[in-house]
């Protein structure tokens, strides 16, 4: 045992660099010193402290050692991180995160630094090792775990997403570049800044944020941890590449940086994974116990994996209640060659020894140095040249050998070192190099500059913008990293050389948006109304103005939203009301819930259970708007409902079409832009719409009315989504108004509820009909917790508070309202013994009975309330799945803290956090988010329970767990395998195939065989059926229509059930020429597909036509596979279609007016 410590808590790094141990264990790292070498330390002293993160995995991580003579150090985002170097200089990081451990309760963003800079979140830090010298090289991770150096000074690291998103990422770090986890300030989370239509990915690291360095590459689901570089011989292929564990899905990633423009891409692939006999296939439930967590490599180019033995990884649960671990050592099976020596050595730490002693060599080292300089390895050459900058006594020698030609890697090496070790020649260097031929070392040069004076900074940005080309996002960040603090000198500067056509048009709209200083407003604003310009142009001005704090800002967006092009002022508008939350808030009018009961309905449609009725209001003495859905009085069974084309008519007669809402709650499904509640289309009876809000009874839209307005103009009826399904419900639509001098009143039954003097009947009564209602709910639990509601009155508010129509209000009561008719359950080993069906899990899924898709998405259906739960199975097994079910507040995933909050105007809330600074921003269970001055906060705490209800609050018996734990632990994503092919089509009967026609015609009227060839006249309409049902296949068969007889119409009808008739229940892959690939939905079939791309039952193709000319046979592969639909055309993937009904059903060749032939119909059968 090398050291055993009572201050070593949750240590989560060590860094070896003879004789000294680094140890990272927050708040500390301490470092041990060996000095006799007996592998026992001699003393221990505290190397730095102040890191956040006590006993946290979000805490310091590990101390590596670099060529340039530094350490590096990656800390994650549980601080504040207020850190003091040892010769003063302190750096300082925080954020709105905390939880995750009970020591994490405090952190706070806009802490500036020494350096003036507000550092954010994860932080990677640089510092000698004496302690002088930090500074903070990147900012804005989660949990980046470590930082891998490699030999040119280029850093990475990876980077761990909040659970469910899919977002884990391998990142090249470059110098003074932020990596978008919060808003830039720390003071909001990804969902408060999450755009419409933005991908999650894209949303979860701020990727498409100016001042975003977005250079990673995202691998999905996962927990990842350790990271190296590996520049070793030992295993061929993989010199240079970053080894990046991750623990998540039992993965050690190898990703190979490449040069690309002025920064790397990465390019995936996996070094170690889990064994597949190993598994859960092989039944020991055990196969993603292979956890991953660090790599190293050794001294004979072998690579060393940390591994330990645990169920489950994030949420800050742990179950390695058997505390066993193992080192895996991977080496060549030739067995390891010549082991390299000092620094051409793989290992960091053999490195870190020889570059102490040549320093201690003085001069005498220059001839080992120069030697090394002339290696045939690049990579040894760069740390030579690293070692003579950083080598007092050998420095001249790098300023002596302009002989040798480097590489454009071994330049930004150079420059790195130089820049360290020598700065008093940092201005001329950067001027040399600032018109070197390489995109790469250019941006290595710009971001440099940004620790220099701005005098000495303006000639080398300048020559980087002349030579920038749009669309290089490192090259653009890099520049914005060297202008940081004189955006506006910067900005002035470029003026000549746009006049001078130096910077060209594109190349400065690219400037324009990264540097958005306030004086950048005016040219943005001009180029955003430029209708000359293509829509993305415009587009990118529009979100450069989003991020300018300023008046002026705030102005032009206003002007763009309602006087702008029209396709772009939904972007202007979102902005607009995104932005009056935040960096505008000072500059727009307050924007916030209202006040229901200060409204009066001045418009009712009546009951009515279909057609359309028009709406025609005076608002112009209003400042807020309800629509307003009711139940029409016979429930709220299939009550979907369509406001469409809402419109404010202003003063001078514009229409201004209203593309969104404050705040939106629903009896089910969710309030959607231009979709019905479901997810589809707006459809009233056979009629179509393209704009509007579709929402379910009984639900309230609150609609901010913008000044100048006059009237609001809406058609309103029952979406056919509803109609469709028989119920004969019926809904009323109507219209409140709350005027701009309504007064605040408070509901009477809290009045009741709170009078001592009252009787215990109409008290207990007001308790009953407060529980039964979201907001008078979170009223009786804030009295709960405050001790101010009587036991009697919380026995009789506890039936009806556990059926509250929000989720979150139902599991909160589970603190302070016995929950009743409590069931006992079978133990997880029985439940999870029961014969479970993954497709009767399914349906739990989204059924209202468990409600799970009101909070999750799986696959693309539900809602993103809560962690997505597509790739969960990668991180839990099926019995770790089941106890975060049946105990979801034991381990709650960040981000998904509830909190209770009074507002001094006694209004009651209860949400996940999303922004925390003078606006408090929380996002409820329904999905609506409460944008709440700081100051008119009376009351706020964090519960310790999750909204999630128990499985037993979800009213789930046993075997809808086993059936929903089955659904979840299956792969989504798994490599199907498949059975023996079969021949549907034998090519000389009909054995094995019906057929069903219209008319009277019989099957030869219609269907023949000749030479192999199954030919189809196409009339009367019908089909060929097989005799048998098929579940889960991919089937290919070849078609083509016959020139002479000109293109036409057919389709292959997949999972066809129910009775024979010319349209049968099922889906239709489509064969009409020109359109091979598109979906057609046949009698309703339950199914899932892109919504920007169906109109109605048609879902047209992602891609042009891929089909062959006329009279040449094309190829159809479709694979129906559980609840997925794809369809491929000659090799081209056309169309997918998601959640489709698992039902064994027929495969038919519809007949369907034109001539057409088949051949080789083959189906294999998947049988995983």
């Amino acid at each position: 045992m090398f050291v055993q410590d009572a201050d070593l808590t949750a240590p989560l790094g060590i860094c070896v660099v003879p004789p000294r141990v680094y140890v990272s264990c927050s708040p500390n790292i301490f470092v041990y010193t060996d000095d006799d070498g007996d592998d026992v330390p001699d003393r221990r002293e505290t190397f730095l402290t102040g890191f956040g993160g006590f006993d946290h995995d979000h805490g310091v991580h590990s101390v590596v050692s670099g060529d340039d003579g530094w350490l590096y150090i990656a800390a994650g985002n549980a601080g504040p991180h207020i850190v003091t170097g040892s010769d003063g200089t302190t750096v300082r990081s925080g954020s709105i995160y905390t939880g995750g451990s009970p020591y994490n309760g405090k952190n706070s963003p806009g802490l500036v630094s020494d350096d003036g800079m507000a550092w954010t979140g994860g932080i990677m830090l640089r510092v000698r090792p004496d302690g002088t010298g930090l500074q903070v090289i990147a900012d804005n991770f989660r949990n980046q775990y470590e930082i891998a150096r490699d030999s040119y000074g280029n850093l990475f690291t990876e980077d761990n997403d909040d659970d469910g998103n899919r977002g884990c990422r391998t990142v090249w770090v470059a110098e003074g570049a932020r990596y978008g986890y919060f808003s830039a300030d720390g003071s909001r989370t990804w969902r408060a800044d999450m755009r419409p239509g933005q991908e999650v990915q894209a949303a979860h690291w701020h990727a498409d944020d100016p001042g975003v360095m977005p250079t990673w590459e995202v691998n999905g689901a996962g927990g990842p941890t350790g990271v190296c570089v590996y520049e070793g011989d030992a295993l061929p292929g993989l010199m240079g590449a970053v080894l990046n564990c991750d623990a998540g899905v039992g993965v050690v990633y190898a990703h190979q940086p490449v040069v690309e423009g002025s920064g790397y891409r990465l390019d995936p692939s996996v070094f170690l994974g889990r064994s597949a006999q190993s598994g859960r296939e092989a039944g020991d439930g055990k196969g993603q116990w292979f956890r991953p967590s660090d790599a190293a490599v050794a001294p004979d180019g072998s690579v060393l994996v940390a591994d330990w033995y645990d169920p489950g990884v994030g949420g800050h649960g742990a179950g390695d209640r058997e505390s066993y671990g193992r080192i895996l050592r991977v080496s060549p099976a030739r067995g390891v060659g010549v082991v390299q020596e000092g620094l051409r050595s793989p290992c960091l730490s053999v490195r870190a020894v020889e570059r102490a002693r040549l320093l201690a060599l003085g001069e005498d080292a220059a001839p080992i140095v120069q030697k090394l300089w002339q290696d045939d390895d690049p990579r040894v050459v760069a740390r030579a040249v690293q070692m003579a900058i950083q080598h007092p006594e050998v420095r001249q020698m790098a300023m002596t050998t302009g002989e040798i030609e480097y590489t454009q890697e071994q330049m930004c090496a150079a420059v790195r070192a130089i820049w360290l070790y020598m700065p008093t020649i940092r201005g001329p260097v950067a001027a040399m190099y600032a018109v070197y031929p390489s995109d790469l070392v250019r941006a290595c040069i710009s971001r440099l500059l940004g620790e220099l004076d701005w005098e000495d900074r303006m000639d080398g940005l300048l020559l980087a913008a002349c030579n920038h080309r749009a669309g290089d996002r490192a090259a653009l960040e890099s520049i914005g990293i060297g202008a940081r603090g004189y955006e506006f000198e910067f900005l002035d500067l470029m003026v000549e050389a746009v006049d001078l056509g130096e910077i060209n048009e594109a190349a400065y709209r690219d400037l324009l948006w990264r540097l958005h200083p306030v004086e950048a407003v005016e040219p943005m604003l001009a180029r955003a109304m430029d209708e000359s310009l293509d829509r993305e142009a415009r587009k990118l001005m529009v979100d450069g103005i989003a991020f300018c704090e300023a008046r002026a800002a705030a102005d032009a967006m206003f002007v763009l939203w309602h006087t702008g092009p029209a396709d772009t002022r939904e972007e202007a508008r979102w902005w607009f009301q995104n932005r009056s939350e935040n960096l505008w808030r000072a500059f727009t009018p307050e924007v916030d819930g209202g006040d229901f009961g200060a409204a009066t309905r001045r418009w009712s449609s009546g009951v009515m259970g279909q057609g359309l009725r028009d709406v025609d209001v005076d608002v112009s003495t209003g400042q807020r708007l309800w629509l307003v859905v009711t139940d029409g009085g016979d429930g709220h069974s299939c009550d979907w409902a369509d406001w469409l084309d809402p419109t404010f008519l202003m003063e001078d007669g514009s229409p201004l079409p209203v593309r969104g809402w404050d705040s939106a709650e629903q009896g089910w499904g969710m309030t959607r832009l231009d979709k019905n509640a479901g997810g589809g289309l707006l459809q009233v009876e056979d009629m179509v719409f393209q704009k509007g809000f579709g929402t379910h009874a009984n639900a309230r839209i609150l609609v901010v009315v913008p000044p100048g307005a006059q009237r609001f103009q809406a058609r309103v009826g029952p979406d056919h989504g509803g109609t469709s399904q028989g119920c004969g419900g019926t809904v009323e639509f109507q219209v409140w108004v709350e005027d701009t001098d309504a007064e605040v009143t408070v509901d009477p039954r809290r009045l009741t509820l709170t009078d001592a003097s009252a009787a215990w009947e109409e008290r207990e009564q007001a308790a009953r009909g407060l529980a039964a209602d979201p907001e008078g709910g979170l009223y009786l639990l804030t009295k709960a917790e405050q001790g101010e509601l009587p036991e009697r009155l919380i026995v009789a508010a506890t039936e009806a508070i556990y059926t509250n129509t929000d989720l979150g209000v139902r599991a909160l009561a589970t603190a302070h309202f016995p929950r009743p008719g409590m069931e006992t359950l079978p133990t997880v080993a029985e439940i999870l013994a029961l014969d479970a069906s993954a497709e009767r899990g399914r349906e739990v899924f989204r059924s209202e009975v468990a409600r799970c898709s009101s909070c999750h998405a799986h696959t693309g259906l539900g809602l993103d309330i809560g962690p997505d739960l597509t790739a969960i199975r990668s991180k839990y097994g099926p019995a770790e799945i089941l106890d975060a079910i049946l105990n979801p507040s034991a381990a709650i995933a960040f981000g998904y803290d509830t909190y209770l909050v009074q507002t001094t105007d006694e209004e009651y809330l209860s949400g996940f956090l999303l922004a925390e600074g003078e606006d408090v921003i929380l996002k409820d269970t329904l999905g609506d988010r409460y944008v709440i001055p700081a100051g008119d906060i009376a009351h706020k705490k964090k519960q310790e329970l999750s909204v999630m209800p128990e499985g037993l609050a979800m009213g789930m018996g046993a075997q809808d767990l086993a059936d929903l734990v089955a659904f979840l632990a299956r792969d989504p994503q798994r490599e199907p395998q498949f059975g023996e092919p079969v021949q549907l089509f034998n090519g000389v009967d009909f054995e094995g195939w019906t057929h069903h026609l219209g008319g009277r015609a019989g099957r030869d009227d219609v269907w023949s065989i000749s030479d192999g060839v199954l030919g189809c006249k196409g009339r009367p309409a019908g089909y060929l059926r097989t005799e048998d049902d098929h579940l889960n296949y991919e089937l290919t068969l070849e078609w083509r229509f016959d020139p002479e007889k000109g293109a036409g119409n057919s389709g292959v009808l997949c999972r066809m059930t129910g009775r024979d008739k010319v349209w049968p229940r099922s889906m239709e892959a489509q064969l009409q020429s020109g359109s091979a690939g598109d979906i057609w939905n046949i009698d309703a079939y339950p199914m899932l597909t892109a919504p920007d791309r169906t109109n109605g039952r048609h879902t047209r193709g992602m891609l042009g036509s891929s089909e062959k000319p006329l009279g040449e046979w094309n190829r159809y592969r479709l694979r129906v596979d559980r609840g997925y639909l794809g369809l491929e055309v000659n090799g081209v993937l056309q169309n997918e279609a998601f959640w489709c009904e698992e039902l064994p059903g027929k495969i038919c060749l519809q007949s369907e007016g034109a001539y057409i032939e088949f051949r080789n119909v083959v189906l294999r059968p998947i049988i995983n």
